[in-house]
């Protein structure tokens, strides 16, 4: 499995432990149009002050920790530059996941706190994830998010971020079978 996925899961399953199988550099991004360059710019800078800031690094912390009290959405703020759609595939926990109705996770919380620092509303709509890119290319949704790695095959069509979140594969095992 995804190693962010497995981080998300262990702590609620102490038993399980994972091996390392693959780290073939791939990494997760945000995903939007070719031809919306305002956009990709405020999202770039986000990503790189929050990586340079340890902001990254904090909601890292937080959303692949094991003290589901501070996974909270940032505060809505009511922006004046009108809104942002956000697509998500939420069945990816924690970097995406429905929680008492609403999307929660690490990548919404990335992406809800760049865009109202710039000025937007934020409003996510969860769809399949194979819809994800064509809703972007079609501009039914402005953002694509939801454990998106970063490929040359979808570089053609769309834009990606700088990657946000680094992807390895795991294989998750159960610790008292281990060494029997």
């Amino acid at each position: 499995i995804d190693e962010p996925i497995f981080r998300g899961l262990q702590p609620a399953n102490p038993d399980i432990g994972a091996f390392q199988m693959v780290d073939d550099g791939s990494s997760f991004a945000l995903v939007l149009a070719k031809d919306n360059e305002p956009l990709q710019k405020i999202m770039n800078e986000g990503i790189r002050r929050y990586k340079k800031d340890g902001t990254l690094k904090k909601l890292d912390e937080i959303w692949f920790g094991s003290d589901d009290s501070l996974k909270k959405m940032p505060a809505r703020k009511e922006g004046t530059k009108g809104t942002i759609i956000c697509g998500t595939s939420a069945e990816y926990y924690p970097i995406g996941y429905i929680k008492d109705g609403e999307v929660v996770g690490y990548e919404p919380a990335l992406a809800t706190s760049i865009l109202q620092e710039a000025g937007y509303n934020v409003k996510f709509q969860n769809m399949d994830f194979n819809a994800l890119i064509p809703s972007i290319v079609t501009h039914k949704i402005d953002v694509a998010m939801g454990c998106i790695l970063v490929t040359d095959e979808r570089k053609k069509s769309v834009f990606m971020t700088e990657p946000e979140y680094k992807d390895t594969l795991v294989m998750a095992v159960r610790m008292k079978n281990v060494g029997s």
